[in-house]
């Protein structure tokens, strides 16, 4: 805008004819849009940052100023904001620099201070003071880091000490510290500067409606990490659209606006739109039109150089360009840029409406991170918005088929058997035999393209031959082909909400996936009943189970009847999911291999006891298979049978373990190619009892598979059971580990997935059960059996040893095939000949398997961080009724015992189809606090507590608004020190939550119970309880919250040995899952982890600490499973793609004793916030209406009795915070919003910022996000800022009565953050005047007119009229000068003489001429002054004190400010004579200074300025007692003039003080006073001037007595005695002291020139710095 006052980086230029008035900020208010609710008590310090969410400053204003200006002709020109910026933060290179901006208000806004505080960070321990300035510490750490919990103090520090603020003067030692002041007697806690209840950590968790899919694999065959934004649909039978990644165009804002939702499922404001356009989009295609058809480079940044001007893309929207393009630019007039989008949920965000997966396509943000906003997906696709980037269409045929690999899949391992061609037929085209495993469209479940997996094996009669090319000679060597998902988590135990005992989760982890068994040929059986037969396999089959295992055991009568025995199964020709901790290495061949590996391990054939690395392999899985290969059996030959591998022995209907019903393993021959097979009693396919359960599924058709997974429960013979709880008692704690449930869906669509129905087929898993076994190598070698969340070396695993976990996180999909076979072969009984009409030497046989849909669902739940400090949308909510289907359930036989588990099913043995129960599981609302002091308010070394402030309340249901007492068992839960927990879960990392699945005996002696653990603690709707957790409800003394029904607050109490137990730890309801650690291959540095999500991050706290953990390890002691970390870099330690960078290595515990992020620990390593944590548990189920809030904060206030009208004052939400006392007893009504305003930066919107207004940066622009500020400007720590705020000071929008409100604030910006600390309007420190908020108000004073002067005789002795007899010599040699002039503001008048020589300026004949307006080079040190000397044309420094400070409002400009009364010569300047002699020697002079008195020198006798002799003869300009001023010309003859004149002190009138002299003047007096341009007072005759050797000329002396103190600007001494003029137009004028000759006799020329000074233009040496005539002359003439 042009004509606007320059603004430096400290201060700004004085503007000609200009002066200013200095108005402190009187009321300066923080509302956080943070905390929405937040009154700040006082503003000692403004905390600003930049982000999506700001908190800003409300600053009252007035222009009426004429109190602080009391003459002169003037009019408002400008003015400023004036700040100190005390310091500066820039967490992030993407940041941009420190902006700070001005808005003005649409209203003069009534704002006031409320009273709250947030919690500051305080030391530990208390300090003792005895009323000096030395501390003693008790318990403190002055010296130490405190690891980096809090900041650590220095000298300099800012402490608070009962409420009032001391610098630290020294620390010497952890216990011994000085500060700046002397501190009142008593024992106090020490705050920091720091506020810490701003930022505590506040998270929200609630089970996400659907269920939370944490891993997914859909095989659309695209890279793993943009998968989820590619579509892919089929269009016919035989074509698919690939289509790449979509968007929508911001220039079609109107056909998708309305579509837009939050996290909430609510639609949002067009201001928080235009917010998510400016934060998304990119604007994509050179530009080569319009500009000369130039091309331009790509613009890399956020506030790149904009090539089209002010009309085209403006900074801020421009950046990235599409993703994974460069970017480019067009103008904003043609194309307003690409809004990228995501297909995925909000992930169960916590806030009480959640998406299911796929309901929303969010908003990518440029830095390629998501919003908590996005297109509702239903509308968005049926309206037709979705653009994409690219699209492709694919055929589907063998051709376009695509190998599946690692690569493109985020299967872990991909393997299948080569293809061979037959060397045995002389063909080079069709292998005789054929292995696939890729990606194909031929057959989906959904989306483009399943994992297609499948055999053909051709006909030959060399098959015999052809299989040893697949494995040892004398095997049978099936085609082979298997996709392993590797580390599946380890799930965490978020939920404790069933009314159970022991174990409180209500719903289990599951796999799920989809899969057709397209084809599948029958099950080959060997017959072990002939004598070849029992000769290669029975006579040397060894049984996995017994108890002489690896010995050989006959199979004979155990194995069954002739029958079963001429029908041995074998997985030659089978579809197996194996769920295994191990992993298929390169040499397992089959799967045969692969289980004996496991299987031989555990069950003591190739294990060692104590081999770690090599022992404790377990494996199961679930087989399916296709029968009928004997044509006698009356089987359904068209249908697949699945069944539990037989990797334990069925226990039947008596508890007896059948041997026959397990797997057993023949070894016949020796060396490489001896016969190994697998081998087990054929299924019996009637379910009768006793007998393994299978399912019945459907050939060439979809079914689903869920595979439900209880790591808690015991595995033993009992979980080889049909009813494994059907000899359930008080001393059998056996369990089911895994369930697989059928989905028998056939629909066409959707994902896999089980529906609530209340009959589903399942099939129990068994894992290896050593009953007994003294071989075995695994755990339980007893009958005790083992749990799945168990290691196999579980204690002290040494330094540097990894253990051997028995969760199976790696699930195999195996897929065999096997040649046609001849019951003529001597070991088949039945061959496909029996079955298929073939030639001679048989049929090609095949199998061919599709999956898809791959879920990991309910591992770990995602959790909304609602911390301040992370700049989210996210919400404090309590979600109520999300209902998931699980087959969890408690079983009670009506004793002692409980378990709970998978239920049984709806019958007790034959039974084939299990339940799935409807839960409702609890929300959680976690509270994470650095340290225990955090809680403000100390009761006692072991009680504290704190008033949490919910800001921000918001209801869709406020007609039935419920109140909400946390009421889940206690309704709280403590994090507890290991070695305090009375849970034993609690003692190891991960499992604060989790209870025992088997509870028989004392609870927590002989069973794990959290409910009632100590962990537990007590929430009560009542207030003042200080051992509780107050969510007071009804009539309060504290603004309470009413049970989370309105803004408001609640009380943490924490006392006793649970405050003591109170432990820094790990939340499980606050975990993130790694996903990924240090390897070669990802090239990820030792101290860097990869995790699902990184939004659980609060970079902005730089004392947060987080902990990376193995959940079920120890939590103490040298072999725990932890360690602690702080982000290495804040925010540049956040890598997009989810890697974060920690300040120490992760590779290790800190001891180094045992590995922590490593591939072996990869499925049970979490991470977490490292706090004190307070967590709120509300049951799902009570059906409370649904709520949120926008934050929590930990105030420093003690609100228990406070008077409400203290506590109330404007916040972000309402110009003033409502709280009625009469409405207490009525549900969320005695906290409403009723005066609520907005500071929304979009003028279509009822904001209160004035936004539509061009103060010179534009009216805000909708496309560009820009415009309506009043000031804009970037800042440097350290420095003052002043912001031009003269465009609003000037114009309309100020009112009548001259207020107005602004606000400061930093800019809305979403590529990295930066702060600002500025000191505020209640700073009351060092250089508080200066540093505190100013409004600086400029004025013009235009100067007065001044002209045609004119120098006439005084009497003309030609005219007539004139008596020559009346005449006087005085009057006979006087002159007359007229003059015109115009102006009502002169203040005083000076007609200056010359002889010989013009008059250039007013300086000149200044022999000595102190401006005393210099410009500090800071506000806060002493000016430098300069003094000169215009005769001689010289200059030199006046010597200034060193607490004289200088100020902008002087009478024009700054002037400083002297005070005689600081330390000697401190507040005074002078000159000393080797400078300027001053005074000494003249015999006249005119000395002119401008002083204004302090409102302390009312009545009060003080010396002005002085200049001493030697002699003791001194010159002084005093004002004494009676307010009148007194001229000391010499006191040896006592020459002293008092002044008629009474002096206002008042710090505002300024007065000209003028003293002429001559001695022995002939035109008389010889001495004159004169103040403001009048003569007050003289003497006819005084002494010479000062003539002994002189000293310093001082201002402001310093003397035992007289002290002045007030504002002294611009002094001149000339050398001459110069006119004083009072009146107007016309002054006679005595020239009997000038000389009409010099001494040659020569006529003189005189010259004269007039000077009219207003009260603010008093210096320069140009017509445009002061009035002056034009210049006269004159001679001497004779009668």
């Amino acid at each position: 805008m042009a004509g606007r006052a320059y603004v430096g980086y400290s201060n700004f230029k004085i503007r000609p004819n200009c002066f200013y008035v200095e108005s402190p900020v009187a009321l300066g208010v923080t509302v956080d849009e943070n905390h929405r609710d937040f009154s700040q008590a006082n503003d000692v310090i403004y905390n600003l940052k930049a982000g999506n969410k700001v908190p800003c400053v409300a600053i009252s204003g007035n222009v009426n100023t004429e109190e602080s200006i009391k003459e002169g002709d003037y009019a408002l020109k400008g003015g400023f904001l004036r700040t100190f910026v005390s310091g500066v933060n820039v967490s992030s290179s993407r940041a941009k620099p420190p902006l700070l901006e001005v808005y003005n208000m649409t209203s003069p806004y009534p704002i006031s201070e409320g009273g709250m505080g947030y919690a500051r960070q305080r030391l530990d321990g208390i300090v003792t003071a005895n009323g000096s300035e030395a501390l003693t510490g008790t318990g403190t750490d002055f010296v130490s880091t405190f690891n980096g919990n809090r900041p650590a103090i220095t000298t300099g520090s800012r402490v608070i000490i009962n409420g009032t603020s001391y610098t630290v003067a020294t620390i010497s030692s952890d216990t011994a510290m000085t500060v700046s002041a002397n501190v009142p007697a008593g024992t106090y806690e020490v705050e920091l500067a720091d506020t810490i209840g701003d930022k505590e950590y506040i998270s929200c968790l609630a089970y996400t409606e659907g269920g939370a899919v944490n891993w997914m694999e859909d095989f659309d065959g695209v890279d793993a990490s943009i998968s989820s934004k590619t579509t892919v649909t089929r269009e016919g039978s035989n074509v698919v659209i690939r289509k790449g990644k979509p968007y929508i165009e911001a220039a079609n804002r109107s056909s998708w606006a309305s579509m837009v939702r939050d996290d909430n499922g609510e639609k949002i404001e067009d201001y928080n739109i235009n917010h998510a356009i400016g934060a998304c989009a990119r604007i994509p295609a050179n530009y080569t039109g319009g500009q000369g058809a130039t091309s331009y480079p790509a613009i890399g940044s956020e506030g790149a150089q904009n090539p089209f001007g002010g009309s085209g893309v403006q900074a801020g929207v421009i950046n990235k360009g599409t993703p994974g393009y460069d970017v480019n630019l067009t103008r904003l007039a043609d194309y307003r840029g690409r809004i990228y989008l995501s297909k995925e949920p909000f992930g169960g965000d916590g806030g009480w409406f959640s998406s299911p997966a796929g309901d929303y396509y969010r908003f990518i943000r440029l830095n390629g991170t998501l919003m908590d906003v996005g297109l509702s997906a239903h509308y968005a696709d049926s309206a037709g918005v979705l653009q994409y980037d690219s699209t492709e269409t694919l055929s589907i045929d063998p051709d376009n088929t695509v190998i599946a690999t690692n690569n493109n899949t985020k299967i872990g391992k991909v393997y299948s058997t080569a293809d061979l061609w037959n060397p045995f037929v002389a063909t080079d085209t069709v292998p005789i035999l054929r292995s696939v495993v890729d990606l194909s469209g031929d057959i989906v479940k959904s989306g483009a393209s399943a994992l297609h997996m499948y055999h053909i094996w051709g006909e030959s009669p060399d098959n015999a031959d052809i299989q040893k090319y697949l494995g040892p000679d004398k095997s049978l060597n099936p085609q082979t082909a298997y996709a392993s998902v590797f580390n599946i988590p380890f799930p965490l135990t978020q939920d404790m909400s069933d009314v159970a005992t022991g174990n409180h989760r209500q719903y289990y982890p599951y796999v799920a996936l989809d899969m057709n068994i397209n084809k599948l040929d029958p099950c080959v059986s060997i017959d072990i009943d002939n004598a070849d037969g029992k000769l290669a396999f029975g006579g040397g089959a060894s049984i996995y189970t017994s108890a002489t295992y690896p010995s050989a055991t006959t199979y004979g009568t155990g194995f069954g009847t002739t029958v079963q025995q001429q029908n041995a199964e074998t997985l030659l020709r089978s579809v197996v999911i194996t769920f295994s901790n191990y992993k298929p290495t390169d040499d397992m061949k089959t799967l045969d291999e692969f289980l004996h590996y496991g299987l031989d391990n555990f069950y003591g054939g190739s294990g060692t006891a104590g081999d770690v690395a090599h022992s404790g392999r377990i494996v199961g899985g679930i087989c399916l298979m296709k029968y009928g290969i004997n044509p006698d059996a009356d089987i359904d030959a068209g249908s697949i049978y699945a069944q539990a591998l037989p990797v334990m022995a069925q226990e039947d209907k008596s508890a007896t373990l059948n041997a026959a019903y397990q797997m057993a393993h023949a070894v016949s021959g020796t060396g490489d190619g001896k016969l190994q097979q697998l081998f087990m009693r054929p299924t019996d396919l009637t379910n009768a009892a006793g007998t393994p359960r299978t399912v019945k599924l459907p050939m060439s058709e979809w079914f689903g598979i869920k595979t439900y997974i209880d790591v808690n429960a015991r595995n033993s013979s009992k979980s080889a059971n049909r009813n494994p709880y059907g000899n359930f008692s008080s001393t059998e704690s056996s369990a089911v580990t895994m369930r697989v449930a059928f989905d028998l869906s056939t629909s066409a669509s959707g994902s896999a997935g089980i529906t609530p129905d209340q009959e589903i087929p399942f099939i129990d898993l068994k894992f290896p059960y050593a009953d007994g076994n003294g071989n075995a190598h695994g755990p339980g070698t007893n009958t005790s059996g083992y749990m799945l969340n168990e290691d196999y070396d579980y204690g002290d695993h040494g330094t540097g040893k990894q253990p051997t976990y028995l969760y199976p996180n790696i699930m195999t999909i195996w897929v065999q095939n096997y040649r046609f076979v001849k019951s003529t072969e001597v070991f088949f009984k039945y061959g496909d000949n029996n079955i298929v009409d073939s030639s001679t030497n048989g049929a090609a046989t095949e199998t061919e398997v599709f999956v898809d849909n791959i879920r990991c669902v309910d591992f770990y739940q995602s959790f909304t961080n609602a911390s301040a400090t992370t700049d989210s949308s996210s919400t404090v909510s309590f979600p109520q009724k999300r209902t998931c289907y699980n087959p969890c359930q408690e079983i009670d036989p009506g004793g002692s015992a409980k378990m709970t588990s998978f239920n049984a099913g709806i019958t007790t043995e034959a039974n084939a189809v299990c339940t799935l129960q409807a839960h409702s599981p609890a929300s959680y609302f976690s509270i994470g606090l650095n340290n225990k002091n955090d809680l403000p308010i100390s009761g006692s070394s072991t009680s504290r507590r704190g008033y949490f402030l919910m800001n921000g309340f918001y209801t869709p249901d406020p007609t039935s608004l419920d109140q909400i007492v946390p009421n889940l068992y206690s309704g709280s839960f403590l994090s507890q020190t290991p070695t305090g927990a009375t849970a034993t879960s609690q003692k190891r990392n991960g499992l604060g939550f989790q209870g025992s699945n088997y509870a028989s005996g004392t609870t927590n002696v002989n069973y794990s119970d959290p409910a009632t653990s100590t962990s537990m603690y007590d929430v009560t709707g009542n207030q003042d309880i200080t051992s509780k957790i107050n969510v007071t409800t009804g009539s309060n003394n504290y603004m309470a919250c009413d049970g989370f029904t309105q803004k408001g607050a609640f009380m943490a109490s924490i006392s006793g040995s649970q405050f003591t137990n109170w432990k820094k730890r790990e939340n499980p309801m606050c975990s993130v899952k790694v996903v990924a650690v240090p390897s070669e291959a990802n090239g990820m540095s030792s101290n860097q982890i990869q995790v699902s999500n990184t939004s659980f991050l609060t970079p902005d706290d730089p004392y947060s600490q987080y902990v990376v953990y193995i959940v079920g390890s120890l939590a103490s002691g040298n072999n725990k499973g932890h360690r602690t970390f702080k982000l290495k870099n804040d925010g540049e330690s956040i890598d997009t793609t989810g890697v974060i960078t920690l300040d120490a290595n992760v590779t290790h515990t800190d001891n180094g004793y045992r590995p922590l992020a490593v591939e072996g620990n990869l499925s049970k390593l979490y991470i977490s916030p490292y706090k004190y944590w307070i967590t709120l548990m509300t049951k799902g189920s009570s059906g409370f209406a649904n709520r949120t809030y926008d934050s929590a904060a930990l105030l420093n206030t003690n609100l228990s009795g406070a008077t409400v009208s203290n506590i109330q004052g404007t916040t972000y939400n309402e110009v003033q915070y409502t709280y009625d006392t009469t409405q207490q007893t009525t549900i969320g009504q005695s906290a409403p919003y009723y005066q609520e305003w907005a500071f929304d930066m979009d003028p279509a919107t009822e904001t209160a910022i004035q936004l539509n207004v061009d103060y010179g940066y534009g009216a805000w622009d909708p496309e560009t996000l820009k415009g309506g500020a009043v000031s804009r400007r970037v800042v440097q720590s350290g420095t003052f800022a002043s912001l031009d705020i003269g465009p609003l000071v000037t114009s309309q929008a100020v009112g009548p009565d001259g207020d107005f409100t602004v606000i400061m604030k930093m800019p809305h910006e979403s590529l990295g953050t930066s702060s600002l600390v500025l000191y505020g309007d209640e700073y009351a420190g060092t250089n508080s005047k200066q540093y505190k908020p100013t409004f600086i108000y400029e004025y013009v004073d235009d100067l007065p007119q001044l002209g045609n002067l004119k120098v006439t005789p005084a009497y003309n002795l030609l005219d007539k009229s004139v008596n020559p007899y009346k005449i006087t010599d005085a009057n006979l040699n006087a002159l007359k000068f007229s003059w015109t002039e115009e102006g009502s503001d002169v203040w005083y008048r000076m007609l200056m003489t010359n002889e010989n020589a013009a008059i250039s300026n007013k300086y000149t004949n200044a022999k000595m001429w102190l401006p005393m307006n210099e410009a500090p080079t800071n506000l806060t040190t002493k000016p430098a002054m300069t003094v000169y000397n215009m005769i001689n044309n010289t200059s030199g420094t006046a010597v200034v004190g060193d607490a004289i400070l200088s100020y902008v409002d002087g009478i024009s400009g700054y002037s400083p400010e002297v005070d005689a009364q600081t330390a000697t010569l401190s507040g005074t300047i002078y000159v000393v004579p080797g400078t300027n002699t001053a005074l000494h020697g003249l015999s006249e002079y005119t000395l002119v200074t401008h002083v204004t008195f302090d409102t302390t020198m009312d009545g009060v006798a003080c010396d002005v300025l002085e200049q001493h002799a030697s002699d003791n003869e001194f010159i002084r300009i005093h004002k004494n007692a009676s307010n009148q001023i007194v001229y000391t010309h010499d006191t040896s003859s006592s020459t002293a003039i008092t002044g008629s004149n009474f002096i206002v002190c008042d710090g505002i009138t300024a007065y000209s003080i003028i003293i002429t002299y001559k001695y022995q003047s002939q035109a008389g007096p010889d001495l004159q006073l004169f103040i403001d341009g009048n003569r007050s007072a003289y003497a006819a005759d005084a002494s010479e001037a000062l003539d002994a050797a002189a000293s310093a000329f001082t201002i402001a002396p310093f003397g035992a007595s007289n002290k002045f103190k007030g504002r002294i600007e611009e002094i001149i001494l000339y050398d001459k005695k110069y006119e004083v003029v009072s009146n107007p137009a016309e002054y006679v004028f005595s020239t009997a002291d000038l000389a009409d000759n010099d001494s040659t006799g020569k006529a003189i020329n005189w010259s004269a020139r007039l000077f009219n000074f207003d009260y603010h233009n008093i210096r320069g040496k140009t017509i445009n710095d002061v009035a002056r005539s034009n210049e006269v002359n004159w001679g001497a003439t004779t009668l």
